[in-house]
C-alpha cells in the first residue's frame, strides 16, 4: 500500500440533563495512544466544539485482508472539565479515515453536600431472607 496515512475527524458534544442543555464553554483535550497531547478545546454556546482532523490509517487497510495485521483506526483519549460537574474521561475512542466522529458526553453537575450532623444515628438495615440476628443472639452489628 502505498499511502498509509489518512485523516479522520473529530467533534465533542456536551449536554447535561441527558441531552436537555448544552455545557457551554467546557474544555476538551485530546490526547493521542502515547499519552501526547493532540489538542484543547473548548465548547460553544451549543455545547459543541470545531470539528478536529486527526491522523488516521488509511481507509484501504480496511478493505484488504492482507493489511500486515493493522488496525483500520486510531484511538484517542478525550477528557472534558468545566466546572460545576463531574469530569469525564472517553478513553480509546475511535478515528476513522474520511469519518467524522461525534464524541457525546453526558456531563453530570455537582452536588452540595449538605453537612454531617454531630451525632448521626445509627442505621439498622435488614437483609431480606435473615432472620433479626440482632435480637437473637446474633449480636450486635
Amino acid at each position: 500500500m502505498e499511502n498509509n496515512q489518512g485523516t479522520g475527524y473529530l467533534k465533542v458534544q456536551t449536554v447535561s440533563a441527558e441531552g436537555a442543555f448544552p455545557v457551554v464553554g467546557a474544555a476538551v483535550i485530546v490526547t493521542d495512544s502515547d499519552g501526547g497531547s493532540v489538542a484543547s478545546l473548548r465548547t460553544d454556546r451549543s455545547g459543541l466544539t470545531e470539528t478536529l482532523a486527526l491522523p488516521a490509517p488509511s481507509r484501504l487497510l480496511s478493505q484488504s485482508p492482507e493489511n500486515g495485521g493493522i488496525i483500520p483506526y486510531s484511538t484517542y483519549t478525550v477528557q472534558i472539565s468545566r466546572d460545576g460537574f463531574y469530569p469525564v474521561d472517553d478513553y480509546s475512542v475511535p478515528i476513522f479515515d474520511g469519518i467524522t466522529a461525534i464524541q457525546r458526553a453526558n456531563m453530570i453537575p455537582l452536588s452540595e453536600f449538605a453537612p454531617i450532623p454531630p451525632n448521626p444515628r445509627p442505621q439498622n438495615v435488614e437483609t431480606p431472607g435473615y432472620e433479626d440476628l440482632q435480637n437473637n443472639g446474633g449480636g450486635e452489628f
